[in-house]
């Protein structure tokens, strides 16, 4: 460990507290490791990712001096919420990771203007008990909320539950507190320092959405939330075809019923046959090709007219219901399966119960309505490429298609295209790094050819094409902007310095 460390370990325990402060190796190296998929790509990944000291700041004034000490020794901070992303939370050698979940008050309930501040580290499954417990929700609500904390929601710009409904983190967002990376503290708004709408000044807020710990350290943050609607249902039909199933979906996740139909998705039958015997206890039947389903929130009156338009509609694209699969919920509640291997509060019972051999890597990028079909189905080609040793031999033996293909509502006219593959992490090696890094490529241009954008939410990239292919879907003179404000700010470059640049 370099001299220059030793130093700041020393000086940071003085000024926060030693109890703040772990540099045992067993801690450290909880934090080489997000969900994602970057450590498959390194064959060494715990001593490149291992940090050099965890600490648990426990106030914004904690923050600050971590900050500022960080700055005298220039020593890389990373900031570190529920660990539920697929990019960029992983440690780095000799850096600092800063682990908010100790931050984890609510600070300030304002029911009259449905506005809620809670520090950054809360999880969002308290927030969201909290609220319920008071006859409200969220709008802000992902899935993985037993994991995922507040701060990092802003940090990745989260996708939301009910995505097709109210739209995505950012749009619930009213307020935030940052740490700058000059150690200043700034509370920003959009326009203001309020949680509110101002037009006189610059939506500086905005610019930390998405930004994962590379322009500052969120602190708090001050979010909108509703009644709970008086009515809700659930539903969901079968398509023997999987053409009409998409087309289904399209048609009724259009704009005008939104405002009530807040999710559908398209389950297909690779992802079916995988998850009906752990949720209905039973083989998949070969007929069925997908299930759409839905869910209706709002007035009692307006759910039932929505959920009979909805019907109506399905059954126009030949779907119909077979009553012993038509538990959305126990669909929905298959993502606990995947929380056990998301997030640092899963990982001793991985290690027990499957050992950690196995690695789930999730794609989701944003295609838009009208090429999500032939999306689809070019995506199958390349997987059955991707599963075939005669165009992928090393990849072919280590992993498999879990899941070839979820739409999920984005914003109106994009889908999040949900995909996992499943790897045998003990069985890469570099024939199967270089291949998977082809295969990426592969992907990225299928994407791209389709007018889609690489991820909704997860973010990852292999780091080795990150540069390249931020470029690439940015643009070189957009990427530019994007280096001089992080060179603005960050001048030292101590945020997270070792993604997007």
């Amino acid at each position: 460990m370099e001299e220059k460390v030793l130093k700041f370990i020393e000086e940071i325990s003085k000024l926060i507290g030693s109890r703040k402060v772990s540099t045992d190796k067993p801690t450290r190296i909880c934090y080489t490791l997000t969900h994602g998929p970057e450590c498959l790509l390194h064959e060494d990944y715990v001593e490149e990712f291992l940090p050099a000291v965890v600490l648990r700041p426990t106030s914004t004034e904690d923050v600050q001096e971590i900050i500022k000490l960080a700055n005298k020794y220039v020593i890389p901070i990373i900031p570190s919420g529920g660990r539920t992303g697929s990019y960029g939370a992983e440690g780095m050698r000799n850096c600092a990771i800063v682990d908010l979940r100790n931050m984890n008050k609510i600070l300030e309930f304002d029911e009259k203007n449905y506005r809620i501040t809670a520090e950054a580290g809360i999880l969002m499954s308290e927030l969201v008990k909290f609220l319920r417990e008071k006859g409200y929700m969220p709008l802000d609500w992902p899935a993985s909320e037993r994991s995922a904390t507040l701060g990092a929601r802003v940090a990745i710009n989260g996708y939301n539950w009910s995505e097709n409904g109210w739209g995505p983190t950012e749009f619930h967002v009213r307020a935030i507190k940052v740490v700058l990376p000059n150690g200043d503290v700034v509370k920003l708004g959009r326009g203001s320092s309020r949680p509110s709408k101002c037009g006189i000044g610059y939506n500086l807020m905005s610019l930390f959405f998405g930004s994962k710990g590379t322009l500052g350290i969120i602190t708090e943050v001050t979010e909108s939330f509703i009644e709970i609607p008086p009515a809700k249902t659930y539903g969901s039909m079968v398509f023997t075809n999987i053409k009409d199933a998409f087309e289904a979906y399209l048609d009724i996740k259009r704009p005008r019923y939104s405002r009530l139909l807040w999710r559908t998705t398209v389950s297909t039958e690779r992802y079916l046959k995988f998850i009906a015997p752990y949720i209905i206890g039973k083989e998949w039947p070969d007929d069925c090709k997908a299930v759409v389903d839905y869910h209706i929130f709002g007035e009692t009156q307006a759910v039932k007219e929505t959920e009979e338009k909805i019907i109506n509609i399905l059954k126009s694209h030949n779907g119909f219901e077979r009553p012993e699969l038509a538990d959305v919920r126990a669909y929905w509640d298959v993502h606990q399966l995947l929380e056990d291997y998301m997030g640092l509060s899963s990982l001793s019972k991985r290690v027990k119960n499957q050992g950690a051999t196995m690695r789930m890597i999730f794609l989701d990028p944003n295609i838009p309505d009208s090429n999500l079909i032939a999306f689809y189905m070019d995506m199958q080609k390349l997987f059955s490429r991707l599963e075939d040793e005669n165009h992928y031999p090393a990849l072919a033996q280590v992993i498999k298609v879990l899941e070839s293909g979820t739409p999920i509502p984005g914003m109106e006219g994009y889908n999040k295209f949900w995909i996992v593959l499943l790897a045998d992490w003990e069985k890469w090696d570099d024939e199967c790094r270089k291949e998977f890094k082809k295969f990426y490529r592969e992907y990225a241009e299928l994407v791209w050819s389709h007018n889609g954008s690489l991820s909704t939410t997860h973010g990852f990239i292999p780091r080795e094409l990150e540069v390249e292919f931020l470029k690439r879907e940015l643009g070189e003179k957009e990427y530019e902007l994007m280096k001089l404000i992080k060179r603005t700010l960050d001048p030292n470059n101590i945020m997270n310095p070792k993604i997007f640049f």
